[in-house]
This record gives structure tokens, sequence and C-alpha cells, in this order.
């Protein structure tokens, strides 16, 4: 978004920016009603020399605005990775900027719904027995929240500390552990540095994580 503010297109991607107003063709002298047929906005509709004037001067400004709506559209797609690029490279989207953003903006919600709920998943169900130690069970712990929070779903530092405990098994001395270590941070506190509201530390327990890796 901040991009397209900088480029000074982002008006037109949310139809804030609207085409010129067409000048009204006079009506022909003898009738009470203008013609129905509806003429497309880049051709005359009379001869008169004043309107042709009105016109052009009109037309000047269109040819402007529908080359400005063409930019928006290309300013978004050089936003999305080459497969996205591909899939929204419909002609019907080049001056339409405000329909290619909503379109991309329902899918990318559709994903990240379909993405925080697989991630949640996985957060979830962890266990400390599926990797070879502790840190590389708590840096995946890490990168499951880090992709939360791009799906616009915060895993506090807590949260994090509390899955990492749940997913410890249940044995007599891993139970005993995480009594001892049963409190979990404030957010102010630093995750990586203490995961309880004691002197644990990350490192001190995935020292005590590669000490017992058969527990």
């Amino acid at each position: 978004m901040a991009y397209l503010q900088n480029t000074g297109y982002w008006g037109y991607v949310e139809g804030i920016e609207l085409p010129p107003l067409k000048p009204f063709a006079p009506v022909a002298t003898g009738t009470d009603t203008k013609s129905t047929t509806t003429v497309p906005p880049n051709q005359p509709e009379s001869n008169n020399p004043t309107y042709l004037s009105q016109f052009y001067r009109y037309y000047e400004r269109y040819q402007q605005y529908t080359s400005n709506l063409v930019k928006a559209s290309g300013a978004i797609r050089t936003l999305l990775d080459p497969a996205l690029q591909r899939k929204y490279a419909d002609t019907a989207y080049t001056t339409d900027p405000k329909r290619l953003w909503e379109d991309i903006k329902k899918e990318r919600e559709r994903v990240f719904s379909i993405d925080g709920r697989q991630l949640r998943e996985r957060l979830t169900s962890i266990r400390y027995v599926d990797f070879s130690s502790g840190m590389k069970y708590f840096t995946e712990i890490q990168h499951i929240a880090e992709k939360l929070k791009i799906c616009d779903d915060v895993v506090s530092e807590s949260m994090q500390a509390f899955h990492m405990m749940r997913g410890f098994p249940k044995t007599a001395e891993w139970t005993a552990f995480k009594i001892r270590n049963r409190r979990y941070p404030k957010a102010s506190g630093s995750f990586r540095t203490h995961t309880t509201g004691r002197a644990w530390s990350v490192s001190g327990c995935c020292s005590f994580c590669k000490t017992r890796q058969q527990v």
C-alpha cells in the first residue's frame, strides 16, 4: 500500500480518482430529448464546433485518466510474485486497478485464513520428541509464531512458552521439570532469554533437553 501511495496511484486503486465528465452534446433543433444511444466516452456525440472544442479538452483528460489506471494496475502487478502475475494477467484488470486490488485482497484473506488454521494446528500438536535437539524444537515454535504474525494472528511470548512446555514428554522427570517452571513470562519479557517468570532460559532448557534425548 505504501508503495502505491508513494507512486501517486493509490487514489485510482481506491476509486477516489474519478474519470472526467464528458461534456453534454447540444440537443438538435426541433427535438425535446437527446438520443438514447450510448456513445463510448472516447467518441464525440455531436459535430457542433463549441461542443467539439469542449470534447477535445475532456478527451485529453480522459486519456490521462485511462493511462493512470493502466499504470496503477501495473504497479500492483509489480508487487506480485510471477505465479500471481500470471493469475491476474487478465486484460479486464488492465484498466481496473480497484477490482484487481480487491480480488487479490480476497485471495490473500482466503489463503491467510487457511494458512493460519494449519499453523495453529501445527502449534498445538508440536512435540519435543519429533526434534533432534531442544534448540530445533524451540526454533520451530518461533518460526510458526512468526508465520502466524504475517497472517495477523499474534502468538504472545507466554503462549509460545506454554506450547513449548506442553510439547515436552509426559514422563516423571519431564513433568517435574515443567512443574518447577510452570510460570510463564509476561509480555514484556524476552522469550529468548526468559521463558518463565523464574530464571529458566531457553538455552538452559535446550541443554537440559540435549542430555535427555531418550527421556
